[in-house]
């Protein structure tokens, strides 16, 4: 069984968890030694937890993202992830991803995210033959054997929660990567606006309902949309388009019923 582990919050994890707070704007930072004691308690609890799951052997992958990323190109709307402090990272960062690479064989993508990684790994396999380690709730939006090693629980991810989870999103949009969704709109009005739509529903279907909702976004608040200039249309795609789980290199999510298409990040 294949692993694949979106290694990017065990960063932050175990970084933070060497070290502690003792007044604003001032913490204590424990020694290298901890941070890496503290990654080796996170991936050694989490590879027990999913191999004793199963009785054949499990090969764990590990992804961190690099430094490209082509939604910071098509993001216009909002910067992406622009409401992140860069400076906000732990002391041992660096340190922690030559760790992960060393010790653990963990590939730095480029062009995309950890977690792009795992989703077109995942979709190159045959259903089954993968489980997904993670804590980001945006690999659920892609179907198959979820693992979430901070909490311990398992969630098998069925193809029509994965398409509600996307479609939930690209109207609530997602505020820890800055994306604003459409406007006004919550966890609670999306299930209402999805609520009519069932596992038979098209993806046409889906797309209407949310282009509807764009379309009344703004004519309802206008400029404090924040995407009034591109219309309904187009905010839409370039929201959809951040928030879509990769499933090969260079792929874009077009809506329904348009024929794919590819572009280069360089």
């Amino acid at each position: 069984m294949l692993v694949l582990v979106d290694a990017d919050p065990i960063v932050y994890t175990a970084g933070f968890a060497a070290e502690r707070t003792v007044a604003p704007g001032a913490k204590v930072v424990g020694p290298k030694s901890h941070a890496l004691e503290c990654v080796n308690k996170m991936c050694g609890a989490m590879q027990h937890k999913i191999a004793s799951a199963h009785d054949e052997e499990c090969e764990f992958r590990y992804f961190l993202t690099g430094k490209k990323n082509f939604r910071n190109a098509i993001a216009t709307i909002k910067p992406y992830k622009g409401n992140r402090d860069p400076d906000a990272k732990p002391y041992w960062y660096k340190e922690i991803r030559k760790h992960l690479c060393y010790k653990y064989d963990a590939t730095i993508v480029e062009n995309w995210e950890a977690d792009d990684a795992v989703s077109m790994l995942h979709y190159s396999y045959e259903p089954g033959n993968t489980i997904i380690a993670t804590i980001d709730k945006d690999l659920k939006m892609v179907p198959g054997r979820n693992f979430n090693y901070r909490t311990g629980k398992w969630h098998d991810v069925d193809a029509a929660s994965a398409r509600r989870a996307f479609w939930t999103q690209v109207l609530t949009g997602d505020t820890t990567d800055n994306i604003g969704g459409c406007y006004k709109i919550g966890k609670q009005r999306a299930a209402k606006l999805l609520a009519g739509l069932d596992d038979s529903s098209t993806a046409l279907e889906f797309y209407g309902v949310a282009l509807d909702a764009y379309t009344s976004s703004i004519v309802e608040y206008g400029p404090a949309t924040g995407y009034e200039h591109l219309g309904a249309c187009a905010a839409l795609l370039e929201n959809a388009r951040l928030l879509w789980m990769l499933e090969y290199p260079g792929q874009l999510w077009t809506p329904p019923g348009i024929p794919d298409e590819r572009f280069s990040y360089e």
